[in-house]
């Protein structure tokens, strides 16, 4: 029986008529959405950018510096990105990182 697991490679290999290189990544990280325009053959990396976010990621209270702390995590390793008084500055200077690292928009 097939599952959704396979249902957007399948749908890759109808349209373009090889497997993927990689892995299917669905732009609006709807994994029921299979629409060729709303896939794309990216490496792992780039996949694993397009996750929904948790509401904190990237973001923490420092409660130690009482501000407001930014990362991001790239190729495994987690860069710190400054810490901020206000919760809008620290947001951001993550969403400036998202973009040079060329994480997919949100």
């Amino acid at each position: 029986m097939l599952t959704l697991d396979y249902a957007h490679r399948l749908a890759w290999l109808y349209m373009t008529g090889g497997w993927p290189n990689y892995q299917i990544d669905h732009k609006n990280r709807n994994k029921f959405d299979n629409q060729f325009s709303n896939l794309r053959d990216v490496p792992a990396i780039k996949n694993r950018q397009n996750r929904v976010l948790r509401t904190n990621q990237g973001v923490v209270w420092d409660r130690f510096r009482g501000k407001w702390k930014a990362s991001i995590q790239v190729a495994g390793r987690t860069n710190n990105l400054g810490r901020f008084d206000s919760y809008a500055e620290a947001v951001a200077c993550r969403k400036k990182a998202e973009e040079k690292y060329e994480f997919f928009p949100r």
